[in-house]
């Protein structure tokens, strides 16, 4: 099992998946978290976790020294994180995530590494 907070499980699940296919041509980040009460109850530890889970933990930073030929970073987003739809913390990391992106995107221009996300909402369909 890989913990997507750790850097050296991540790297490590990184290097055995190049040792057995050979390369990383797509990176699907989707692990997230949420949690369900006021930003007003939260301790500073859940808080921390979400951003680690749904922000810091987010593969994209170094899978783009996975490869050197074309590759595709996605990032599952979430439509909170462009209007807000759910608790703080959510919406805040998941603002953070796209902005993540963004930035990740513009620094990968001049590279064959594409990144993008997508951002999926809640439906109130039943």
């Amino acid at each position: 099992m890989v913990s997507v907070t750790d850097p050296v499980d991540v790297n490590a699940t990184a290097d055995a998946v190049i040792a057995a296919h050979g390369k990383v041509t797509i990176l699907i980040s989707s692990a997230g978290i949420a949690r369900l009460h006021s930003a007003l109850d939260f301790s500073n530890e859940e808080w921390r976790l979400v951003m680690d889970v749904n922000v810091t933990a987010r593969c994209a930073p170094s899978a783009a020294t996975w490869w050197s030929g074309e590759g595709c970073i996605v990032n599952l987003g979430s439509m909170s994180g462009l209007s807000p739809q759910f608790t703080a913390s959510y919406v805040a990391s998941k603002g953070a995530e796209h902005m993540l992106t963004r930035a990740l995107a513009i620094e990968c221009v001049d590279s064959s590494v594409r990144v993008n996300a997508v951002a999926p909402a809640i439906s109130a369909r039943k």
